[in-house]
């Protein structure tokens, strides 16, 4: 499961989210069709968009047109794009999807902000990283927007009408630059940082339901863990979409350890959406299966009186102590550069968020890679990267040797090894553009072309395990 999938969205296909919402209040808490999609994002708040989205204003925006007033065009560009919006999905793990649908109203509710809130942070740390716009020729120079104008639909079931908790950040692929102009989002940064944003919605919200509910969450893995006290068996039941893509890749000789596999296996099985689901049915449906599965009235009621009666108190203890052997071991010849020379912030923030299996606020996470980039040992490159110190000595003990063995390359081999190693070496320089980075590599590739010697020394350079038993 996706924990922040991005999808492309045309003129026309918008309309699927405004039919899932219920033609009213009364509709959607005692019988049919999903909540209705409600402004987010800081570009949405500097337009006055605020509260419960129409499907007149939705479409507006969609088109190009100011909300508030459709009779103006906020996109500078005449033409409308082929990528009229991107929808941003962050789905719950599938025993909070369970819990939500069978636990009392109280309970369900609290799950529901808890998910709504740490969808709110992560799209706050995609804000203040990924939503850019290009201006100048050729969309040369890249710069950071005002952020994104969007509509969250939050969903309460997937397609197979499994208990599957997910909102819908519809956003369109509109934003403001810092010349006032609404212009197409610069999606690269967006589908870079979608990882990243996940694993902290993911974090976000084990604190949450950890801290107002008392859950216990199990192991994380990619990012994502489960809550305790509610089995495999119950996952696995009310997981039909994954179990008929599993079977479509199966039948297709190929995995889902790829985004495209995925992909492909998620549009062969796709249903078409039903509306008008009577959810109170839905309900009873999901709470008898979860009672033939184990979860039943009184297991349930068992695991939430637990949960109220468990003490958070000593989290933040642990979770310092947790901070500084991570720190240590991130920085470390099995860390972050076990098997890449550099790393960036996104791979820190991924780490730190993983490791908080009991959760981890967004602003926490984020001041802990803060902490850890400012390491004496973490060194931060001339291409806006980190490396650590521990790898630039290793690389130096290795180039020595290689330069003193018998049949080392004379002289001109010393000066290619000095030169990349001149290159390689990380040297803080947060004023350097990308333009200049990206120079620098066509021209260390340049050097390593026209020098054999360099070329037959490069798996030697990147045999590191070798270097620390010199």
């Amino acid at each position: 499961m996706e924990m922040l999938s991005i999808g492309k969205i045309a003129l026309g296909q918008h309309r699927y989210y405004e039919r899932q919402v219920a033609g009213g209040g009364d509709d959607y808490y005692s019988g049919r069709g999903e909540a209705p999609g409600e402004w987010a994002g800081a570009g949405a708040e500097a337009l006055g968009l605020r509260g419960r989205v129409s499907a007149e204003q939705f479409g507006a925006l969609i088109a190009g047109l100011d909300p508030g007033d459709p009779s103006v065009r906020l996109r500078a560009s005449e033409r409308d794009p082929k990528v009229a919006a991107l929808d941003l999905t962050f789905s719950a793990p599938k025993s909070l999807s369970v819990l939500f649908a069978v636990a009392p109203e109280e309970v369900s509710g609290e799950l529901i902000a808890c998910h709504e809130e740490a969808v709110r942070a992560a799209l706050e740390y995609l804000e203040a990283e990924a939503v850019m716009v290009r201006r100048g020729e050729g969309g040369r120079h890249v710069e950071r927007a005002e952020g994104l104008i969007a509509a969250a639909y939050r969903h309460r079931m997937s397609r197979a009408l499994d208990p599957q908790l997910h909102t819908h950040v519809v956003a369109a692929n509109l934003a403001r630059g810092s010349d006032g102009r609404f212009t197409a989002l610069h999606g690269a940064p967006l589908y870079r940082a979608a990882k990243t944003a996940g694993f902290l919605y993911q974090a976000h919200l084990r604190a949450l339901v950890r801290e107002r509910l008392g859950l216990q969450w199990g192991e994380v893995h990619n990012g994502a863990s489960e809550i305790e006290g509610v089995g495999r068996p119950v996952i696995e039941s009310f997981s039909k979409r994954r179990a008929e893509m599993l079977r479509e890749a199966q039948e297709g000789g190929i995995g889902l350890g790829t985004k495209a596999a995925a992909e492909h296996a998620a549009l062969a099985t796709r249903d078409r959406k039903q509306y008008g689901i009577e959810t109170h049915t839905w309900r009873e449906e999901v709470r008898s299966r979860a009672a033939e599965l184990g979860l039943g009235s009184e297991e349930l009621a068992e695991l939430i009186r637990e949960g109220w009666e468990r003490p958070v108190g000593g989290l933040i203890e642990r979770g310092q102590a947790a901070e500084r052997s991570l720190a240590d071991h991130l920085a470390g010849p099995d860390g972050l550069t076990a098997k890449s020379n550099t790393f960036d912030e996104r791979a820190v923030l991924q780490e730190f968020a993983a490791s908080a299996v009991q959760g981890a606020v967004v602003s926490e996470v984020r001041e802990r890679a803060e902490r850890f980039a400012e390491r004496a040992d973490v060194i931060a490159t001339s291409r806006g990267e980190m490396t650590t110190a521990e790898l630039v000595d290793c690389e130096r003990r290795l180039i020595a040797a290689a330069v003193g063995r018998p049949g080392g390359g004379g002289e001109r081999h010393r000066r290619c090894l000095a030169r990349r190693a001149r290159d390689r070496r990380c040297r803080a320089s947060a004023d350097r553009g990308a333009g200049d980075g990206r120079a620098r590599e066509r021209e260390r590739r340049a050097r390593g072309h026209r020098h054999p010697g360099a070329r037959r020394h490069r798996q030697d350079l990147h045999s590191r395990g070798a270097a620390r038993g010199l």
